[in-house]
């Protein structure tokens, strides 16, 4: 079947009904049938799919790209402005070093432009 923005993922075995992610993963598949011009950006390249790894500013006021990676990708119905909301995991602090092992990273849902850079990009663009 149909994954994400087209990506085709192997089918788990049968069981006795669907699992709680299974039920998220349907939601989400739907949420990307429903809105299939946000999974590709404007230069025609695709939008991140969950556990993609991106780079990203830490905030506005940093020049720096930092690793993060998509966690979950969500609609939200209420507010249409072109675009989901992706929740990204930084791999690294806000200084650039790495989080250690065991140590909780820091998370945050952005909406990421549909332009790519300078917002985010696949690539270190440091």
């Amino acid at each position: 079947r149909s994954h994400r923005c087209g990506v085709q993922r192997p089918q788990p075995a049968a069981s006795a009904g669907p699992t709680r992610a299974e039920e998220r993963e349907a939601q989400r598949a739907a949420r990307f049938a429903e809105h299939p011009e946000l999974c590709t950006r404007i230069d025609g390249g695709r939008m991140p799919d969950v556990d993609n790894r991106i780079w990203v500013k830490w905030d506005d006021a940093n020049v720096e790209y930092h690793p993060a990676r998509v966690v979950d990708i969500n609609y939200d119905e209420t507010v249409y402005d072109d675009s989901f909301i992706y929740t990204i995991e930084f791999e690294t602090n806000d200084d650039g070093t790495p989080v250690p092992e065991g140590v909780s990273k820091h998370a945050e849902d952005r909406r990421l432009d549909r332009l790519g850079m300078p917002f985010w990009s696949y690539d270190d663009p440091n």
